[in-house]
């Protein structure tokens, strides 16, 4: 490995534990209350085609926090597909009016076949308060390949904060520090049953008056669980299929309603 592709590694894990340290509380049952939804902001820009190994493509680097800067050569569109230079921004309009929840399906089915890997398609769109969040799976497979989120006012598409980013073994630009677990299921060890348990516990403990879906999301190195309260969905959290730890995703905000591939 050349010395350039080691800065470019480096700097792109740097970059996604940052950003992913800022946005997320990690905790197993035993761990933190989850918080409040923070404002939703999107740091990693538009996503793109391209990069090797099925990456992300160009995007624009986290602000000026990078070695190159705001709208900078960011991570190109190289190895795990790095993340180059769209601009984005900060704030809205006091008029702006949010996208649709079609129009995002719309725009996130265009993003898939932007990807040129015929074996993704994108599974459900669902829309929050603070943006939409969507699932791409693969077609040979059925399984989930990775999770995004989109800007609600911009379309912006960026990788999903927390078990996205760091439990990914597969499609996540991090998944190469899991040594030996590319390309994982969760561990046979923690089935989903036992995934489902570690949820209801932490609900219980955390969030009494919530509930934990019966049927779970499998996911390349962990499991997603919609959250719900009174029977209607209200948020959701991830369980890691090597460890069990619980990870609350505080970033949605309140659940509006989704929209799926077949629909």
């Amino acid at each position: 490995m050349n010395n350039k592709l080691r800065w470019t590694l480096g700097i792109a894990v740097l970059v996604a534990f940052v950003m992913t340290a800022g946005f997320a509380t990690i905790a197993s049952a035993q761990g933190p209350t989850p918080t409040p939804p923070a404002p939703y902001t999107n740091p990693w820009g538009y996503w793109g085609p391209g990069g090797m190994m099925g990456g992300y493509g160009p995007a624009q680097g986290y602000m000026a926090t990078v070695p190159y800067g705001y709208r900078g050569r960011g991570m190109g569109p190289g190895m795990m597909g790095g993340w180059g230079n769209y601009d984005y921004g900060y704030g809205y309009a006091p008029n702006a009016t949010p996208i649709s929840l079609d129009q995002a399906f719309n725009s996130a089915k265009q993003y898939v076949a932007a990807l040129n890997n015929s074996d993704l398609v994108l599974a459900e769109i669902e829309e929050y308060t603070a943006n939409f969040y969507g699932v791409v799976k693969e077609k040979s497979t059925g399984t989930n390949a990775f999770q995004f989120l989109m800007d609600k006012y911009t379309g912006a598409i960026s990788p999903e904060y927390g078990p996205s980013m760091m439990w990914n073994t597969k499609y996540s630009p991090m998944s190469w520090m899991h040594g030996g677990f590319w390309f994982n299921a969760p561990s046979a060890q923690m089935s989903v049953t036992l995934a489902h348990d570690n949820a209801a516990q932490y609900l219980k403990t955390y969030l009494p008056n919530t509930t934990v879906e019966d049927k779970g999301d499998t996911f390349y190195g962990y499991y997603n669980f919609d959250v719900l309260q009174n029977g209607k969905t209200y948020g959701m959290l991830s369980v890691n299929g090597y460890t069990g730890a619980v990870w609350y995703h505080t970033w949605h905000g309140n659940f509006v309603a989704a929209k799926q591939l077949d629909q």
